[in-house]
């Protein structure tokens, strides 16, 4: 069994509080990284019931590949914010929001994942594909903001 719904705020929840506190926008990126992972150690940690069955079964190898994928996509976009910081183009609200949405829509793409196929009803599976449209909302963001609009500007000084 995976942990409860509730525990996917752990993921959006560090950046949140990055954003709240006005940190640059790869700290933020940087906290929702640690908050994936975070919720990553969790689910490891948490007990299984059912034996080896029960954790080879398909929606829990997906739910791991998942969280395992977002944390790679949020530990590129941290690195590339910090890169894109270091040069002096910032850009913080449009990537600070295009990340949380990718955090919260991850999460929320998670929530049919960690209720019992028996406990299932539609609004779960409903939840979970706005989420993950959410999520692929904010990864489109984060590739305008952080790697099209730099390249976008060195194309229009040259010209």
């Amino acid at each position: 069994m995976l942990p409860a719904p509730a525990f996917l705020i752990l993921i959006p929840l560090p950046a949140l509080v990055a954003a709240i506190l006005g940190l640059r926008a790869s700290l933020v990126l940087g906290a929702g990284l640690l908050g994936a992972i975070a919720y990553m150690v969790l689910a490891l940690a948490w007990p299984q019931e059912g034996g080896a069955s029960a954790t080879d079964s398909y929606y829990v190898v997906g739910f791991a590949v998942f969280v395992q994928s977002l944390i790679a996509v949020a530990f590129v976009a941290t690195v590339a914010q910090a890169i894109k910081e270091r040069l002096g183009r910032a850009d913080r609200m449009p990537t600070v929001v295009s990340g949380l949405m990718m955090l919260i829509g991850g999460a929320a793409s998670l929530v049919p994942v960690t209720i019992p196929p028996a406990d299932r009803v539609a609004l779960f599976g409903t939840v979970g594909e706005v989420g993950a449209f959410v999520f692929l909302a904010g990864v489109a963001g984060l590739v305008l903001t952080i790697v099209l609009r730099p390249l976008l500007r060195r194309i229009r000084g040259r010209a």
